[in-house]
């Protein structure tokens, strides 16, 4: 366990909210929904910190939270109105 020392105070991408997180340099996920995200879809999405679920969710136009296809618990179940399936345009 990663003592506070090793932790920063983090702003989620396009949101207001804080976490406090592991360091860049300590961070060994990739991708990494913080320091190393990906080029996705979502990626205009607010990030919301889903405590009860240590996960980090997109919150959709919709309002819906999906969960961040960057973190590592991205494939656990949830309330879905279809805006994290990437539709392709003909």
């Amino acid at each position: 366990m990663m003592s506070p020392v090793d932790k920063e105070t983090v702003t989620l991408e396009n949101s207001e909210e804080t976490l406090l997180a592991h360091k860049r340099y300590n961070c060994r996920q990739k991708p990494c929904p913080i320091h190393d995200r990906t080029d996705h879809h979502m990626r205009g999405w607010p990030q919301h910190w889903r405590a009860d679920r240590y996960m980090i969710e997109r919150i959709c136009p919709c309002g819906i939270g999906h969960p961040d296809p960057d973190d590592p618990n991205k494939d656990r179940v949830h309330g879905c109105c279809g805006c994290c399936v990437l539709k392709k345009t003909e």
